[in-house]
């Protein structure tokens, strides 16, 4: 009986191992389609991903400026002491005065996206409430105490510097606004972090301030002016939707410089209404692009508008940027104006130091973009 027993036992165990070898086989199968599905279901998903953050839908896109990784001055990082030593600099310096306070409740309106600027009911506009005034008896960018102060003429040739893609870099900004007076201009990125803190210390140490608007540009993929720019794609009303959004940014500004944007540019049909918008907002336009037409629609929307002669750090090499400088003094000696781009990058800033300290020498005021723009003909 035992021995019948085993044997049984035998044989059952032999068949379940048959059984198993047999199914093996199917599983090994099963289990290959079920790896290959799930390999190709994570394949999808990271398709799907790649797509969502070029389309600038997952990760907001950055425009190529904010690329540029800002040279950092040599030594210590910048700190709160150092910022506020500058501010009290400025505080004894009357051509340094910070300007008035913005937002002015009078010249604001609610938006979807916040507060946006406007002309008040009285009549008053943030291109005039917003810039940085002009006394021609003040000093350009020097302290009283400081030896060889010569007054600003409303005769000489006059030069405005913008910083553009301000704030994209926040150590590289605050280092331009410590080294830099306070006739030079800054032009806000809309994509900075902490933009509105950033720009209302620009303004408090003097500054007057532009906004950049992202627009097409010829090549997308080379230059990439972010996910709320101004397409030529887009219709009248989704672009100004995106206009909103970019004012709604920050407050104090008293212009608006469209940014890349050589597509957007070339098309009055869809430049038209911006332009036009900003006319009615009391704001003004400088083009750093070339485009006779937004000089023709400004004209004809009454928009004041001034057109950059040279950007100063095209190449970024010392030899170059001083020859910009250079050629920035003869255009203006020849036109009475001239005013240059540059980027908060410590080689240019640097040189730019330098260089505005022998301007006055030379019989050329260095004055805000604002008083060029507002007042070709006579000083403001």
């Amino acid at each position: 009986m035992n021995v019948e027993a085993a044997g049984s036992l035998d044989s059952n165990n032999m068949q379940k191992e048959q059984l198993v070898s047999d199914q093996s086989p199917d599983k090994r199968r099963r289990s290959k389609s079920l790896i290959s599905v799930v390999t190709v279901v994570l394949v999808l998903i990271l398709i799907g991903l790649s797509v969502l953050i070029f389309q600038g839908r997952l990760i907001p896109k950055v425009p190529s400026e904010a690329l540029v990784v800002p040279i950092v001055r040599e030594g210590p990082s910048v700190n709160q002491g150092a910022i506020e030593n500058n501010r009290s600099q400025i505080a004894n310096d009357p051509a340094a005065d910070p300007l008035t306070l913005a937002p002015d409740p009078r010249l604001i309106e609610q938006s979807r996206f916040g507060i946006i600027p406007k002309i008040s009911s009285e009549g008053l506009k943030p291109r005039e409430m917003y810039s940085r005034p002009m006394v021609w008896s003040q000093i350009a960018g020097q302290s009283p105490s400081q030896t060889n102060i010569k007054p600003l003429q409303p005769a000489n040739p006059k030069i405005g510097i913008i910083i553009t893609g301000a704030g994209l870099g926040y150590l590289a900004t605050v280092e331009a606004l410590i080294a830099l007076p306070a006739n030079i201009t800054f032009a806000f990125s809309p994509y900075a972090n902490n933009v509105g803190s950033q720009a209302a210390d620009a303004r408090r140490d003097g500054h007057e301030i532009m906004l950049e608007i992202p627009m097409d540009s010829l090549n997308p993929r080379l230059q990439d002016p972010g996910r709320m720019a101004l397409l030529t794609e887009l219709e009248t009303g989704q672009n100004l939707e995106r206009l909103s959004w970019v004012m709604s940014r920050f407050s104090g500004y008293f212009a608006a410089i469209p940014v890349m944007g050589e597509r957007f540019l070339s098309q009055p049909e869809k430049l038209s209404p911006i332009l036009q918008d900003l006319s009615d907002r009391g704001l003004a336009i400088v083009s750093a692009t070339e485009s006779p037409i937004i000089e023709e629609l400004s004209l004809a929307f009454q928009l004041p508008f001034v057109q950059t002669t040279l950007q100063i750090d095209a190449e970024l090499d010392i030899l170059s940027v001083r020859n910009k400088l250079t050629d920035l003094e003869k255009s203006a000696k020849k036109n009475g104006y001239a005013v240059g781009t540059m980027r908060p990058v410590n080689l240019t800033i640097r040189q730019l130091e330098t260089w505005i300290k022998g301007l006055a020498d030379k019989g050329i005021d260095l004055v805000p973009v604002s008083s060029i723009l507002l007042n070709q003909d006579e000083p403001q």
